[in-house]
């Protein structure tokens, strides 16, 4: 009996093991990228089993005003169903956004199918996953100088 339950225990342990290593740390951070690179497609982040890409791209959103946004592709290299999560960190003109890394909105996660390579475009449906860069032709605006991929993790 005393066996059996010790066989218990480590199958236990050994699970509980196996689950966080699921989570796979990929890469800590892209270090600060200048958004005036990313007219074409540029790798941010990658691995093993995923690569990051990023661009910025001209947009006309439902209101009519033309607007530069950061569009992402991902690449799933695996023949597994992940995940893949990242934080972003960003100046704004002068200003850091999400200096502490915590806010919800710079959060992004997308699940991914054996081999599926994800795209966001101008459509409405990517909105909660592309980032805004700035507003076309106006100069005052707000505008996205540089941006951090962070905290880029993996789930099997």
């Amino acid at each position: 009996m005393k066996i059996n339950y010790l066989k218990y225990v480590l199958f236990l342990l050994l699970s509980i093991v196996a689950g966080i290593s699921n989570d796979i740390l990929a890469q800590e951070s892209s270090g600060w990228i200048q958004v005036e690179e990313l007219s074409q497609w540029k790798l941010v982040l990658s691995s093993d089993k995923v690569k990051v890409y990023s661009k910025v791209q001209s947009c006309d959103d439902a209101n009519g005003f033309p607007m530069n946004k950061l569009m992402l592709r991902v690449e799933n290299l695996t023949k597994k169903y992940i995940a893949v999560d990242w934080d972003c960190r960003m100046y704004y003109n002068q200003r850091l956004a999400n200096p502490n890394g915590t806010s919800p909105e710079f959060h992004k996660r997308i699940p991914l199918r054996p081999k599926q390579t994800y795209e966001t475009t101008c459509d409405n449906q990517y909105r909660d996953i592309t980032i805004y860069v700035s507003l076309v032709g106006r100069e005052a605006a707000e505008e996205m100088k540089q941006i951090e991929f962070f905290n880029f993790k993996i789930y099997e």
